[in-house]
């Protein structure tokens, strides 16, 4: 029986140990305003938080992010993308982090390698653009920030501007 709990025990640790926990991003703000008659332009803040061991968030699609109150965001399907603002937080990440917005249908980066090298260090703001706007979002695209950060619970800004 000793045996059994002790190994029990030690399986218990191995597994704990193995699996880190990975960073988390939700969407602190989301505001409309209109820029013309039947124009509406959106911004959204989402918060990207790396975990206590530098990790970074896994791929969320756009549309199941949830707000800081635990409730979605606004559905982004028809939405054309502007633009995309980057800024550190308190606890800035390490310079040249990157950013890739997938479209999941057609595997590929909207951004054109545009978000390469987009998140930057303390007090380094940066602003890009998708590659084409020949298309608006479907609300499936997917987010990712690569784990490029060696920066422990290192916080990032990423505002979308979209209109429709």
């Amino acid at each position: 029986m000793k045996k059994l709990i002790l190994t029990i025990a030690i399986l218990f640790c191995f597994v704990t140990l193995s699996f880190a926990a990975d960073g988390t991003v939700t969407g602190d703000a989301s505001q409309i305003y209109q820029s013309g008659p039947g124009d509406e332009i959106m911004r959204i803040t989402y918060t990207v938080t790396f975990a206590a061991d530098n990790n970074p968030p896994v791929e969320v699609a756009l549309n199941s992010i949830l707000d800081t109150n635990g409730v979605k965001l606004p559905r982004l399907g028809g939405w054309w993308l502007l633009n995309i603002d980057t800024y550190p937080g308190t606890t800035a990440p390490t310079a040249n982090t990157d950013f890739y917005l997938w479209s999941v249908d057609q595997k590929i980066d909207i951004l054109g390698g545009n978000g390469v090298d987009s998140i930057d260090g303390a007090a380094t703001y940066n602003t890009f653009f998708p590659l084409t706007s020949s298309r608006p979002l479907t609300g499936t695209e997917v987010f990712d920030v690569t784990d490029s950060n060696a920066v422990n619970s290192a916080v990032t800004y990423i505002v979308f501007t979209l209109y429709r």
